[in-house]
C-alpha cells in the first residue's frame, strides 16, 4: 500500500508498478542474503582470492572492474542498484 501510494502520481502502469514494488523486495533480499553471507569463511577465501587475482595483474578485465568499483559500500552499491532498476522499469 505505502509503496502504490508513493507511486500513484507516477505516469507508470499500474503493472510496471507491481513490477517495480517486486523487483524493490527482491534486490532488497538479495542484498540481505550477500551482505549475511560476506561473514562466511568461503567468502573471506574468495574475496582474498580475488585480490590476489587483481593483484598479479595477469586478469586485466578482472582487474579494471574491481578498480572501478574504488572505495563503494554496499549501501553505495544497493543506493545506486535500487536507482537505476527503478528508473528502468518505471522510466
Amino acid at each position: 500500500e505505502h509503496v502504490l501510494a508513493i507511486l500513484a502520481g507516477h505516469p507508470a502502469e499500474p503493472g510496471r508498478k507491481l513490477e517495480a514494488f517486486a523487483l524493490l523486495n527482491a534486490l532488497t533480499a538479495l542484498f540481505a542474503h550477500n551482505e549475511r553471507a560476506a561473514a562466511d569463511t568461503d567468502t573471506k577465501r574468495q574475496t582474498a582470492y580475488l585480490g590476489h587475482v587483481v593483484a598479479a595483474g595477469t586478469h586485466p578485465y578482472i582487474t579494471a572492474t574491481v578498480a572501478a568499483l574504488g572505495g563503494s559500500t554496499p549501501a553505495d552499491q544497493f543506493d545506486e542498484t535500487i536507482r537505476r532498476t527503478l528508473t528502468g522499469i518505471l522510466g
